[in-house]
Order: structure tokens, then sequence, then C-alpha cells
């Protein structure tokens, strides 16, 4: 099977071969591709992280993968082509984006293909964070997007999976699956608690603490907290039933 590796910063998955295509999810720098089929300019795909398939464009990617080594530990890092920030961006990276990293001079890591950018702003790829909900408030404002997992937007279930990832756990891309896959359902009435998940048909949502809840949400348009009964009382009026909470 052809399998390719995404080189751009992020790359938009579509529901079907036409750049007017519904945005199904993206693909972060350093992801794997197996190429199912090709339709003119784009590559029918599944993503070798989720399994989710989709469209997209060839430009992007590459057959030449290499061994990863890091990741991208904040939401957004420039790339320089030389160690000094002075200098021109050559690009970004965003979290939870992979690349190689081959040496160091002084504060500045220096990837395989000759970029530059913060140490500090990256992590081994044998490591993991410990607080999900600390990943997820980096992420606070970003502006909502339904497929998008990044800083440059974000809806609900790619904020769930991508904090998932960077504490070392895989999670489907969707909040449908994500209600299957992930954690133990807890009886009505159980106290909630930071890092609960809280389901409803078609939207998911962490608990910040007791009384918050952080997600990604077209009310708002953006990542935010919000108190969790305010938020239930005005998702109730739009007709959705009470959610579903599991624990991780």
């Amino acid at each position: 099977m052809d399998t390719r590796q995404v080189m751009q910063s992020l790359v938009d998955v579509r529901q079907s071969a036409s750049p007017a295509a519904m945005l199904s999810t993206q693909l972060l720098r350093g992801e794997t591709i197996a190429v199912l089929d090709k339709c003119g300019a784009y590559f029918h795909v599944r993503s070798a992280r989720d399994s989710y398939e989709g469209y997209v464009a060839g430009e992007g990617l590459t057959t030449s993968a290499s061994m990863m080594t890091h990741r991208v530990a904040v939401p957004r890092t420039l790339l320089f082509a030389h160690p000094d920030f002075k200098t021109p961006a050559l690009g970004d990276m965003l979290l939870g984006a992979e690349l190689a990293i081959e040496g160091h001079e002084g504060r500045y890591a220096r990837s395989t293909r000759g970029e530059y950018l913060i140490a500090d702003h990256l992590m081994a790829l044998d490591e993991t964070v410990s607080d999900v909900i600390a990943t997820a408030e980096t992420l606070l404002h970003t502006p909502y997007l339904w497929g998008g997992k990044s800083v440059r937007g974000i809806d609900c279930s790619g904020l769930v999976q991508l904090s998932l990832a960077m504490a070392g756990r895989n999670a489907p891309r969707d909040s449908g699956p994500q209600s299957q896959a992930l954690g133990t359902a807890l009886s009505p009435g159980t106290p909630l608690r930071r890092g609960d998940l809280l389901f409803w048909p078609g939207h998911v949502a962490f608990c910040y603490d007791e009384q918050r809840i952080l997600h990604a949400n077209a009310h708002h348009m953006k990542v935010v907290i919000e108190d969790r009964l305010e938020a239930l009382e005005r998702i109730s009026a739009a007709g959705y039933p009470a959610p579903v909470a599991k624990r991780l």
C-alpha cells in the first residue's frame, strides 16, 4: 500500500475530492496516511492514527517518511532558517505535530529538514502530559471550526482527541465514536471531577472542575470555560437530552 507522510503544517481532509467539500478533519505535520485511491488532484486516504478516511490535495505529502523523535507541546511554534528569532520565519508547527530532531544549538532544536525552533516548545515522543485539561486549556479562545484540529480552528471532538493524544491516549476523531470508546459511564448524580467527559448527540465537553466545563462549541464559536449548569440549560432548551457522563 502507498504510504505517505504529512509535511505541511496542516492538511485539510475533505468529504469528497473537491476544495468546496465539507471539512472532515485535519492532519498535522508528521502524521502518516495510507493512500487508498487517486481522484484527480486528490488522494483518498486513511489516517494511520485514527483510521479516519477522506480526501486530501496531493501537495503537502511526501513518500519519504522520516522517523519522528519529538512532538510540538505548545499551541503553535515558529520555524526559522537559522538559530535566531530575528530571522524571517519559514512557517509554523502546531500542537501535536511531529518532527525529527537531529541536534541543538543553544535554545534551538534543529530538525532533519534544517529548520530551527525553540527546544522548550517540544517534547520527546515517549513523553506524555499528566493533565489533559491543562493541554485543552492552552487552546482557550481558539475559533470553532467544524473539522478543525489545531489552534487555527478546532471542533469539540478535535479538542478532545488532540488533548488526549498529548497524554498518550488514542481516541476516535468524532464525538459519537468517542462516546463509545472512551471511559466508563457514570451513574446519574455521581459528582463530576476534572477530566470527566460529557457526551450529547453530536457534542462532547470536558469537565474543567465540578462546576464548569471546557469545550469547543458553535454557540460561542470558540473554545470556552463556562458554568456547567448554564450550559446544560441552554443545550436542553435546544432540544438535546441530558448528557452521558464518562470517566477516563
